[in-house]
């Protein structure tokens, strides 16, 4: 899987083929197929543990003692700052997947792909829901549209500090719906 991973990130879905993952992992082929039945099972399995790593990279940051529910949304962009900085960031898999899988939208990577993005739009909202329950959708979707920006202006252009600007615009959010909420 490591391999496999490695691959995804780098060269996408559809250009890493069973051969190269094959060669590049060091297994048999048909060890390979032994364990995953196919290249399509590699993907759903390759999603399902970068969304596991992803909720706990985000669960590190934002369940941090003391954080008030205002700092453990903002918090959320902390842990993407700790992402950006691996030498092993190379985008996010689930927008590149997207991307790669929306041709299929039965497959189970397309399905792992907008799970994730349920799942993260779900724990986004559980936070909103503790600073303002009137307004938690509102600061849910606005967060999910300020990470995906942040993460797609990283990779294109990181000079712009798109996360400085996310957590800046979020803070906006937070605290106009503070002040209407007094």
């Amino acid at each position: 899987m490591t391999a496999a991973a490695a691959l995804f990130n780098k060269s996408g879905l559809t250009a890493s083929g069973v051969d190269t993952i094959v060669e590049q992992s060091g297994v048999a082929k048909m060890t390979f197929y032994n364990t995953y039945g196919s290249k399509e099972e590699l993907i759903a399995d390759y999603f399902a543990r970068e969304n596991k790593a992803a909720l706990d990279l985000l669960s590190q940051f934002t369940s941090k003692p003391g954080l008030s529910p205002e700092q453990q949304l903002l918090a959320v962009f902390d842990a993407l700052e700790c992402w950006f900085s691996q030498p092993s960031f190379l985008g996010c898999p689930f927008i590149n997947g997207y991307a790669e899988t929306k041709g299929s939208p039965r497959s189970k990577p397309h399905k792992r792909v907008i799970r994730h993005f349920e799942t993260l739009r779900e724990f986004l909202l559980k936070m909103a829901r503790r600073v303002n329950a009137r307004k938690a959708e509102h600061i849910a979707s606005t967060a999910m549209l300020l990470i995906a920006g942040a993460i797609v202006a990283q990779e294109a252009l990181p000079d712009t500090k798109p996360l400085v600007h996310a957590r800046r615009a979020l803070q906006s959010i937070l605290d106009d719906c503070s002040a209407r909420a007094i």
